[in-house]
């Protein structure tokens, strides 16, 4: 996943995929060209499991699961 500004871009990138090629892909969508670009790789927090009570709709579980806690 891929953020500019308000823009997020989802891409099929492996973890072998050098800097270049993901620089590629971006100018392939922003039409930047890559030494314009500044890629930053920015770790994310694991989502922690939710906890339901038998009192939960399905409704409320299925907002809590699409939410980071």
């Amino acid at each position: 996943m891929i953020r500019r500004h308000k823009t997020t871009i989802f891409t099929d990138a492996k973890e072998s995929t050098t800097v270049f090629e993901l620089k590629r892909i971006v100018e392939g969508i922003l039409k930047r060209a890559p030494e314009d670009q500044r890629l930053y790789k920015v770790t994310q927090h694991p989502l922690r499991a939710p906890r339901y009570t038998p009192r939960d709709t399905r409704h409320e579980i299925t907002d809590v699961q699409g939410t980071e806690l």
